[in-house]
């Protein structure tokens, strides 16, 4: 190899180690790029500014860091056939809600789809507790519809006083009812059929209809909590008693969040066994 091709070949090395080191730690050449800058150099009337390399973290994967990774096959003998996919997808939502609790970094939830099994695939990177994680993740996504306890107001108020004053701890104004998931029978999109608004409608099965009749009738002019996991998603006003185990919830929807609150719904009684 001639002399010049060495030359060459070093001034590659040389570049590509200065490039390769300052990507994977730029801190101390963002600093000098920080104090070159700072003299404010002018060319031709322009400032000069040089930039900084970028300063993302590595995201270490389950082979480098280690993890969890776990394997769910879904229970959806209670679902129709036509809602499979968004009940999957609405139960994802929730798994991603959840495994945000663990702090873990990016963690990957997806859903898997093979010859007529449904499955969700967790992976969590740097998990210290990964027993805690698959009791967690296993457990049935909690759906619930909760009222305002009878002193509301006075709870109201005193959160009120709290957060003026910054400091102290908040009291939930909703307290549980016997009206749960496992009386849901379906949520699904629908439109207003005057405004064209997009609305959820909910159907209830018979002992939950009775619940629901009852639940509307004691709470006409108050909001009613629906949360999944103890997290509000949803708080629409009561405005009648509502008979028949039919109902709608109405709102400034677009349809893809009208969409996403009915498959969060529909995965709140979506059983999942233990991996």
């Amino acid at each position: 190899m001639s002399k010049k091709k060495s030359y060459i070949v070093v001034i590659s090395i040389l570049i590509l180690a200065f490039f390769a080191a300052n990507f994977s730690y730029p801190v101390y050449f963002n600093q000098g790029i920080d104090y070159i800058n700072n003299f404010k150099v002018s060319i031709f009337g322009f400032e000069l500014k040089l930039p900084h390399f970028p300063d993302d973290p590595f995201k270490l994967g389950l082979d480098l860091q280690g993890g969890t990774h776990l394997i769910y096959e879904a229970d959806l003998s209670n679902i129709a056939k036509e809602d499979y996919q968004s009940s999957m997808q609405g139960l994802r939502d929730v798994i991603e809600r959840r495994v945000n609790l663990f702090g873990v970094r990016e963690p990957v939830v997806q859903t898997q789809e093979a010859q007529g099994h449904y499955r969700l695939i967790v992976d969590l990177a740097g998990i210290k507790d990964p027993a805690q994680a698959i009791e967690m993740i296993g457990m049935t996504p909690y759906l619930e519809f909760r009222e305002y306890k009878e002193n509301y107001s006075e709870i109201l108020e005193w959160n009120t006083q709290v957060l003026e004053a910054q400091e102290g701890e908040f009291e939930d104004p909703f307290q549980a009812t016997p009206l749960t998931g496992q009386y849901l029978k379906k949520a699904e999109l629908g439109f207003d059929q005057t405004t064209y608004k997009a609305l959820i409608l909910l159907t209830f099965n018979e002992e939950g209809a009775k619940l629901f009749e009852e639940f509307t009738e004691k709470n006409i002019g108050k909001p009613l909590a629906i949360s999944i996991d103890g997290v509000i998603i949803s708080a629409p006003t009561v405005q009648e008693k509502i008979s028949g185990g039919s109902a709608q919830i109405t709102g400034s929807f677009t349809v893809e969040e009208a969409k996403d609150l009915a498959r969060n719904l529909n995965a709140g009684a979506l059983p999942l066994p233990k991996p």
